[in-house]
């Protein structure tokens, strides 16, 4: 069972942040693609949650870009960046041209 529903603009107007009107393709990295976060698709406290905890175990654990130091605030790898919820874009960088040579099956890849 279907329904419709009527926004009035306001409404609209002020869900747009959250709601894009197209839905864009992710973009890419490096022949990568870079996913978008959980928080910009379903805005709640529960992916406020879910978005600290993942970043919180990343960092934890040294995953990600929290595995290389960050070149603009200069925290340690393991450290969050000084940013509120955020990372640093050269950290990103830094992240992806440190791995953009890893391979997943080495061995396979260096017959080719």
């Amino acid at each position: 069972m279907s329904a419709t529903f009527t926004v009035p603009a306001a409404t609209a107007q002020a869900a747009a942040p959250f709601f894009p009107a197209a839905a864009a393709p992710a973009p890419t990295r490096g022949g990568r693609r870079v996913p978008s976060t959980l928080s910009s698709t379903i805005p709640s406290p529960a992916s406020d949650a879910a978005y600290e905890a993942a970043h919180e175990t990343h960092r934890r654990f040294r995953h990600g870009v929290y595995s290389v130091e960050c070149p603009t605030c200069h925290v340690p790898a393991g450290e969050r960046c000084l940013l509120r919820r955020a990372v640093h874009a050269a950290r990103r960088e830094a992240y992806w041209l440190a791995h953009s040579s890893a391979t997943l099956v080495p061995l396979l890849v260096a017959g080719a």
